[in-house]
């Protein structure tokens, strides 16, 4: 359930990023206000606030608890899909973060290709697009040829579609 939440999210001089808040019932974020500085630098600072990976790990974390405790008994496969998600969503933010430090960027407001310029956010969306839909495109084909093979008995349908991955309920 999506409850309400109101958010505050400040910039400095530059409109740069720089803190705020976001709180509902129950939830009380304060984000990093300025950059941290470059790593190993001897002017690199202690975060001030939360980071939006951290907030998704949290999410994540939650979702897995709810998958394994009490014998799996609030397993769903909707929550191993948005755990899935969030999974792919900070594995993006990571590769951000070293694109960044490759260009000698990370932990300051500089801008490295591929930061900023509507266009090229615009582009980058785009081929975002294409390739969420062709991986959509191979799944779709890879569960048609499993199908094609032999379909599972009803009694072993749950090791077929995972039952021994990680996020599936333990046997009870």
């Amino acid at each position: 359930m999506l409850g309400n939440f109101s958010a505050s999210h400040d910039s400095d001089k530059n409109d740069n990023p720089a803190g705020g808040t976001s709180t509902g019932i129950g939830i009380m974020v304060k984000w990093q206000n300025g950059p941290l500085g470059k790593i190993g630098s001897p002017d690199r600072k202690e975060p001030n606030g939360a980071f939006v990976e951290t907030v998704i790990a949290v999410a994540k974390n939650r979702l897995e608890y709810y998958q394994k405790e009490n014998r799996g008994k609030f397993y769903c496969g909707e929550n191993a899909v948005a755990i899935e998600y969030l999974t792919k969503a900070m594995l993006v933010l990571q590769g951000r973060t070293q694109r960044r430090q490759m260009a000698g960027v990370e932990g300051t407001h500089d801008l490295a290709k591929g930061d900023g310029k509507v266009e090229e956010m615009e582009d980058d969306k785009k081929a975002g697009q294409a390739a969420a839909s062709n991986d959509e495109a191979n799944k779709a084909e890879e569960k048609t040829g499993d199908q094609a093979q032999t379909e599972a008995p009803a009694a072993d349908k749950k090791e077929a579609d995972g039952g021994g991955k990680a996020d599936a309920p333990p046997a009870k």
